[in-house]
Formats: C-alpha cells, sequence, structure tokens
C-alpha cells in the first residue's frame, strides 16, 4: 500500500512541473477567418457535389427512354441541386456582404 503512494506522489511531483502549450489545429485567431475557413471548405466541397448531381439528373432525364417515372425523378434531382447551387452561392454571399458592412 505504500508502495502505491509513493508511485502516485512521485508522479504526481513529476508531472506537475511539466508543462505544455496545445497548438491551435485550425491556425485562425479570430471568428470571421473561422467562418472564411468554413465558408470555403463548403464552396470546395459543394462545387463537385452540385456538378456530379446535375449530371446525374440529366442523365436520368436522357436515359429515361419515354418513362415519365424516371423523367420526373430525374427533373427533381436536377431541381433540388438547382436550389442547393442557390442556397450555396447565397450564403458565401450573405458571408461576404457582412464581413464588407462590419468591415471585417
Amino acid at each position: 500500500m505504500k508502495n502505491i503512494f509513493k508511485k502516485i506522489s512521485f508522479q504526481t511531483l513529476l508531472f506537475s512541473s511539466v508543462s505544455f502549450t496545445v497548438k491551435n489545429p485550425l491556425g485562425t485567431e479570430d471568428v470571421s477567418q473561422i467562418i472564411n475557413q468554413i465558408s470555403g471548405w463548403l464552396l470546395r466541397i459543394g462545387t463537385p457535389i452540385i456538378t456530379l448531381m446535375l449530371l446525374w439528373g440529366a442523365f436520368q432525364i436522357m436515359s429515361a427512354g419515354g418513362d415519365t417515372e424516371k423523367i420526373t425523378k430525374g427533373r427533381r434531382i436536377v431541381t433540388w441541386t438547382i436550389i442547393a447551387a442557390v442556397l450555396l452561392l447565397s450564403a458565401t454571399g450573405i458571408i461576404y456582404i457582412v464581413r464588407n458592412l462590419l468591415g471585417v
């Protein structure tokens, strides 16, 4: 039992004098830089996804062969993809406008 206390007290003395710093993983100092990084990341990820979804919807429409169900499905994909693209671009634009208004 005494050995356990000796080990605990030794470890406490050993590690209490050790100090360390944690590097900021984001590499930013304020909120505006974090928002810029997030919006840039969303654009880099969203643009290829939007392109692929538009191509997939167009492919479904072209390969429908007169089947109205497949045409409707392809149109729905294209419609929702366009809505997503508008939302993505407008969000980026809103961030830009707010940054300019605040002078950040």
